[in-house]
């Protein structure tokens, strides 16, 4: 009975998790309706409706549906690259192979393929001949085939693209635009601009799957227009002197209040104090600089740092107050995206830094950090090209931010959030181990270390060093773990399991639960203690007057009453 009792108790740590399917929520169609891809709807001049979602996998890859040779199927998006590239396990129709091979080299592993050009659309965006990269051999692009995507759409300039910067080569003409590139010149009255929301995993107060909008702002976040204007730094107006991103200035960053103080940026046009950063959704793990990271996790009680991976294990229940300053405006950083849940090599569940540490080679890269994934989940993000296209380099292009992690509310629902995380995963572990599907899902179990190499410079002959272009850039994912368990001690005892199959893992969780909620759970197993005595007592009372009534009559003699007259 005790022992059938625990397993319903622990079953309830993976419940959260337990099945999770992409949040289709549909808006109100507004009047009159609006040219533009939305949130989950889409609407084109005539009021037409499409459901577009940005799925969000384990909150590794952020993807959304296009359709490319008549295939329906899901696609990275990353504003840290620009060529539509795809390795899919079905025959896609594709109306123009051409031979032009374009080789992406990676930090581990790369891709290949031939350029090739057929229909492509997002929502109601359709663009007929859009070139991509069919690629016949991809490596070590796991987190995006894994989860059921099949390629990356990126969402930077054309003069990042390499298959744009081959077909100029090629045929000297621009026919190897990205998609955004031909969709901003199919709709010239449309603004230059896409918006971008990420979800969490988990977190049951916000977004569970994601924004993503072309050419309009997200209804619900209307003073994304008022925020500060945050241009393209370097400008890079007329020559290109390192690959074009979505690069901006940083004013700082805090940690509990403390400014942390930056060396002086690599970037020659950065302002001075300021620092150059990407905003990159292909990142899952922010790239920072290595004083940075430590300031950060040191801050936490009970940190260990493994120094030969540098990737820093912190108690999954400490965490610390981070902020970032753009614009003279601060973006909060909710604790779940501070420290993320991973397995390690052992089996056991630990709390790693999403803040990792960056290595640039020596010189002017155009940047000195990158803000991934574990930023961009705490601000609606505005990514406006302006004016600005290779044809025309008068406009610069310009992001606009709007915060939108409630620090109070995010640091007051932390524990109780990753108290469900961590219990979803050690049910996760057991379940593995005896080769059970217990339903629960592993909430980011992410390799330490994610790194992306910068582009080199290719020179092509006959092609002026303005045109010049780097290959895509790309991820790497190396797994390496460093084994440490951190273990926090309490002035309870804590609960052993051994007759349990894999005892640890249920131990872990119940321990868990009564550590966040043991006050609460006391009390109410005190009532349920109270409310059985009294129904006891009632009952043994009910009983001992039933009796007396049944036995009322017996050990008694009759008396014969005899009426008589007087």
């Amino acid at each position: 009975m005790h022992a059938s009792f625990i397993y319903i108790f622990v079953s309830l740590c993976g419940i959260t998790n337990a099945l999770r399917l992409p949040v289709h929520a549909r808006r109100d169609v507004p009047a009159p309706a609006k040219r533009g891809i939305r949130t989950l709807m889409v609407q084109n001049q005539n009021g037409k409706g499409e459901d577009v979602t940005i799925d969000n996998a384990k909150d590794v890859v952020y993807a959304t549906n296009i359709t490319l040779g008549g295939v329906e199927f899901p696609i990275q998006l990353d504003t840290g690259s620009s060529d539509v590239w795809v390795q899919t396990p079905f025959a896609l129709n594709v109306a123009n192979q051409t031979n032009i091979p374009v080789n992406l080299t990676f930090g581990i592993g790369e891709a290949n393929g031939l350029i090739g050009f057929t229909d492509m659309s997002l929502g109601d965006y359709d663009v007929p001949n859009q070139a991509f990269l069919n690629v016949s051999n991809a490596t070590d692009f796991g987190a995006i085939f894994s989860n059921g995507i099949f390629g990356i759409m990126g969402l930077s300039f054309d003069q990042g693209s390499s298959v744009f910067d081959e077909m100029a080569v090629q045929t000297n003409t621009s026919v190897g635009r990205t998609f955004l590139s031909n969709v901003f010149a199919q709709n010239v009255s449309a603004p230059n601009m896409f918006s971008v929301l990420l979800g969490r995993t988990g977190d049951t107060d916000g977004n569970q799957e994601g924004i993503f909008t072309i050419a309009e702002y997200d209804p619900g976040f209307p003073n994304i227009t008022s925020q500060p204007k945050l241009p393209r730094t370097p400008a890079q107006l007329h020559d290109l002197t390192t690959l074009p991103r979505w690069s901006i200035e940083m004013d700082g960053m805090k940690v509990n209040g403390k400014p942390f103080q930056f060396n002086t940026s690599s970037v020659a046009e950065a302002s001075p104090g300021k620092t150059v950063v990407v905003l990159d959704t292909g990142f899952t793990f922010s790239q920072i600089p290595p004083a940075a990271v430590d300031f950060i996790y040191q801050s936490i009680p009970g940190f260990v740092l493994n120094t030969t991976t540098g990737v820093y294990t912190v108690p999954c229940d400490a965490t610390t107050d981070l902020t970032f300053e753009f614009g003279g405006v601060e973006y909060p950083i909710d604790p779940l995206d501070i420290a993320v849940i991973h397995t390690s090599a052992d089996n056991t569940t630990v709390c790693q830094n999403a803040f990792q540490t960056i290595s640039l080679p020596p010189g002017d890269q155009g940047l000195d950090m990158i803000l991934g994934v574990s930023f961009l989940k705490n601000a609606y993000v505005s990514f406006d090209f302006g004016d600005w296209t290779p044809q025309n380099t008068t406009g610069v292009p310009f992001i606009q931010m709007l915060p939108t992690t409630d620090a109070m509310k995010a640091k007051d629902t932390f524990k109780s959030i990753r108290d469900k995380q961590v219990c979803a995963n050690d049910a996760s572990i057991a379940s593995a181990a005896t080769g059970m599907t217990a339903g629960s899902l592993e909430v980011g179990h992410l390799p330490t270390t994610v790194q992306r190499v910068l582009p080199v410079p290719l020179r092509r002959r006959g092609v002026p060093q303005s045109s010049v272009h780097a290959q895509a850039i790309a991820h790497s994912v190396p797994h390496t773990d460093g084994r440490f368990r951190v273990i926090v001690s309490t002035h309870r005892v804590p609960i052993q399991l051994p007759f349990m199959p894999h005892g640890d893992f249920m131990s872990a969780c119940v321990n868990r639960i009564l550590d966040s909620h043991g006050p609460v759970i006391l009390a109410l197993l005190s009532g349920i203690a109270v409310l059985t005595l009294v129904s006891f007592v009632a009952a043994v009372v009910l009983a001992v007057r039933l009796w007396r009534r049944r036995h009322a009559g017996e050990g008694y003699e009759q008396i014969a009453i005899k009426d008589e007259e007087y």
